[in-house]
């Protein structure tokens, strides 16, 4: 089963945090250029996975001075962008990847609106709904999700022990999700938990798609270009929401 930090594809582990999905790329690339490699790679997939389960709390902390899902993610993404781009030259500094062609640019663009637009836009949107800790255990389920479309898409056998594991994840999840019910605005926790479901579900297809782009671009240069793809479409969303709210913020949301 696909990595519980955020799904993987031939090996290579993607968050829908972009700093948690740079620093899991990093610990990726550690991993095959250092000598033991396994250290490297575990420090910057720990800090990748704290980077990922932080990023609904600072979120949450953005709402609560008045902020909105469609003009935090795009602040979210225009910050991180540079550093996006710094890791691809450090990258280059070390080796020469062959140039990426016209038609792989056109799939990381693709794979950035899927992936890390439309994704992360449903996951913000559900946090305006539900609780940090339902979120959580919601997209969890990520891996499971990109388990059964191999299934039913891809024709792959899921053996009996990934069975029980899959009706585990999805009891606790139901256990959870009935408690958020029961102590808060059930119709809101509903709504929210689609979203953030359909999210998680969105992600699984970029994982999927992602596998044969990632083999001839890079863990990290994937990484690049798909967030600056989505870089654009968020920041054309926020715009659309509200020409002005991406200046108007209050100190604490920057």
């Amino acid at each position: 089963m696909h990595s519980i930090v955020g799904g993987g594809v031939n090996g290579r582990h993607f968050t829908a945090w972009p700093w948690a999905g740079l620093l899991v790329a990093c610990g990726y690339d550690a991993g095959l250029t250092m000598a033991s490699g396994h250290t490297a790679a575990i420090i910057f997939a720990g800090l990748g996975a704290v980077l990922f389960s932080a990023k609904a709390i600072v979120v949450k902390l953005s709402y609560q001075h008045g902020s909105d899902a469609a003009t935090v993610l795009a602040l979210r993404m225009l910050f991180a962008m540079p550093f996006f781009w710094a890791a691809v030259w450090w990258e280059l500094r070390r080796k020469q990847p062959a140039a990426i062609v016209f038609a792989d640019k056109l799939r990381l663009w693709l794979l950035g609106f899927i992936g890390y637009y439309v994704s992360s836009y449903l996951d913000f949107w559900g946090l305006e709904y539900i609780s940090v800790g339902l979120e959580r255990i919601i997209l969890y389920l990520n891996p499971t999700l990109v388990l059964l479309i191999s299934a039913f898409v891809l024709k792959k056998h899921i053996r009996g022990i990934q069975w029980i594991a899959m009706l585990v994840a999805y009891a606790g999840v139901l256990v959870v999700f009935a408690h958020d019910v029961q102590t808060q605005a059930g119709e809101g926790i509903v709504f929210g938990g689609v979203l953030v479901f359909l999210c998680a579900l969105s992600y699984a297809v970029y994982l999927i798609m992602a596998g044969e782009v990632v083999s001839r671009v890079g863990s990290i240069r994937t990484v690049a270009h798909a967030s600056t793809s989505a870089t654009v479409f968020c920041i054309a969303h926020a715009i659309v929401a509200d020409p002005t709210a991406m200046l108007t913020q209050s100190t604490p949301v920057y």
